[in-house]
């Protein structure tokens, strides 16, 4: 399983090996840099708004919700994530 964003905001996932990819979520309107997700679940997507530059799934990517809690200080976008189970993220910033 994988998941691809773009800069329009939507976020994809394929469970083929990227034969083809469904669309997810369409509701995100910044521009997404990067996604990465722990599990069929829990995942994160980053953005470049310096307002808005993280936000969180926890049911596969159907819904994202923003992270508020970002220590400082915040980046003005998440442009690389990487995981490790079972529940780590790391994310760079600009």
């Amino acid at each position: 399983t994988g998941w691809v964003v773009n800069y329009g905001g939507p976020v994809y996932k394929t469970t083929n090996g990227g034969v083809r990819f469904d669309t997810l979520y369409r509701t995100l309107t910044q521009f997404c840099r990067s996604v990465g997700f722990l599990d069929a679940n829990t995942g994160i997507v980053g953005t470049l708004d310096p307002t808005r530059s993280l936000y969180r799934s926890t049911n596969g990517g159907t819904n994202f919700t923003l992270v508020t809690n970002v220590p400082a200080p915040v980046p003005t976008g998440i442009c690389g994530i990487t995981q490790l189970p079972p529940n780590i993220f790391y994310a760079v910033g600009r």
